[in-house]
């Protein structure tokens, strides 16, 4: 009887607080067409739940939240609206889809109202790092960059200052500290791509050596890696590869930075290519890295990257389309392909897709091309339900195992969206081709027909 009574006590105990983690979300979705609406409570871990929405729009529905998330957000067909949400809370959210791409429509109201104010503003504004850059390259010194740089800087912590919750406001500091990394760290290359040598600006080397610079840690870059690769990778495709690695050198913090960043371009640089001489990258990367593991590594990558030379017989793999049935890609020869590499769980082969569509259509009737889009879907089903829904008019296919899949070993793919075009001979073109977005994807590929 004791033990009984103990047992049912830990089963009401645990039901309280289950309870007390339960938070509610209602709104409305303007101008929804088909597409389903997931809630997703972690951008970067979580699949999501969709949610029901009734015909006029609206939706009522209750989740549990386990601690306070900074990377919630509503994924509705290419809009994701993100939102910060805590436990036991209420929550009125409110989107707007009737301008393509735009993820400024909407709002969030109830609990937690000042921080989803804030972090609407600083995700459509100081988070936006490729919007941000442009407007950067304006500035030839570091001075007045870092000026520009810290004006909206101040801007951002100006508004979190108001705001009264000491948890949400020490994680959005680091936020805006390691985005403040990122955009003066990017000035190294920015001189680099604009004057064609190694960053010399005085203002600039006494940042190097201030305690903020200094203070920065591997965590802090691993951090912001996904964006940096992007930039300084496959922004900078006319400058020589050795010449980036030797801006790395000069303005990374210590030892250990250098290490893990080298090593982190390097597996870039080889899986993705550019200008440059591969065995000279591979000789400087040793003199810099003291790594013994991950000089091993790399060796290795770069005896594979000669497999994927342009001109070379792009390796063969398998893929199924929906319905189950076989195919290589040794069996598309006879036109060009541009394929496009992603997953129904990546944010920014999302983003792509419209722009693919597009692309897509463009030369619908022109004999000489096909595209197709291959998924690293694990979950199938998760891959069939989008396709169902969205309907593509382009062939699907997907491959078995995910990220160690045959596509992505023979093709050195870490991350997604990956673009690549090849001849109508099934011979390498491109296994780093640009995105659809870039203004100049059309004529890229009309280069190659």
């Amino acid at each position: 009887m004791k033990k009984a009574l103990i047992l049912l006590c830990i089963m009401l105990v645990a039901l309280c607080v289950s309870s007390q983690n339960i938070s509610t979300f209602k709104g409305k979705v303007h101008k929804l067409d088909s597409e389903k609406v997931v809630f997703v409570k972690n951008l970067a871990t979580d699949e999501g739940e969709e949610i029901k929405v009734q015909e006029d729009g609206t939706f009522s529905f209750s989740t549990s939240i386990d601690q306070p998330e900074f990377d919630a957000a509503f994924v509705i067909g290419y809009f994701i609206f993100k939102v910060y949400v805590e436990p036991n809370r209420n929550y009125i959210v409110n989107m707007d889809l009737s301008v393509e791409s735009d993820e400024s429509r909407y709002n969030v109201l109830g609990d937690n109202l000042a921080e989803n104010v804030f972090l609407k503003e600083y995700n459509q504004n100081f988070a936006k790092t490729y919007q941000l850059l442009d407007p950067l390259q304006m500035y030839d010194n570091f001075k007045d960059y870092n000026s520009s740089v810290s004006k909206l800087r101040s801007i951002e912590e100006g508004y979190l200052a108001q705001i009264d919750n000491p948890r949400f406001v020490r994680e959005m500091k680091n936020r805006i500290k390691k985005n403040t990394l990122y955009y003066n760290y990017v000035f190294a290359f920015n001189w680099l791509k604009k004057n064609g040598e190694i960053v010399n600006d005085p203002d600039f080397d006494k940042y190097l050596l201030s305690e903020e610079w200094t203070g920065f840690g591997s965590e802090d870059f691993s951090d912001i890696n996904t964006v940096l690769n992007y930039y300084i990778i496959f922004n900078m495709p006319e400058v020589d590869l050795l010449d980036i690695m030797k801006t790395m050198k000069k303005c990374l913090p210590n030892q250990d930075v250098l290490n893990q960043e080298s090593t982190n371009v390097m597996g870039n640089i080889l899986e993705n290519r550019g200008k440059g001489d591969i065995g000279k990258m591979m000789k400087y990367y040793r003199e810099i890295c003291n790594d013994g593991k991950e000089i091993e590594r790399i060796a290795t990558v770069c005896s594979m990257t000669k497999n994927l030379e342009i001109g070379a017989l792009a390796p063969d793999f398998e893929m199924k389309d929906i319905d189950g049935n076989t195919l290589h890609l040794s069996d598309l020869k006879g036109k060009a392909l541009f394929i496009d590499v992603w997953a129904t769980w990546c944010g920014p082969c999302k983003l792509e897709i419209t722009h693919f569509k597009k692309i897509a259509d463009h030369y619908k009737e022109d004999e000489r091309i096909r595209f197709i889009s291959i998924s690293i879907d694990e979950n199938s089903n998760a891959w069939k339900k989008l396709l169902l829904k969205e309907k593509p008019e382009w062939a699907q296919y997907i491959v078995d195992g995910g990220n160690e899949s045959a596509l992505c070993k023979k093709y050195q793919i870490s991350s997604i969206p990956r673009f690549m075009f090849f001849d109508k001979d099934g011979k390498i073109v491109s296994t780093r081709a640009p995105y659809p977005s870039d203004d100049d994807v059309l004529e890229y590929i009309n280069s190659h027909l």
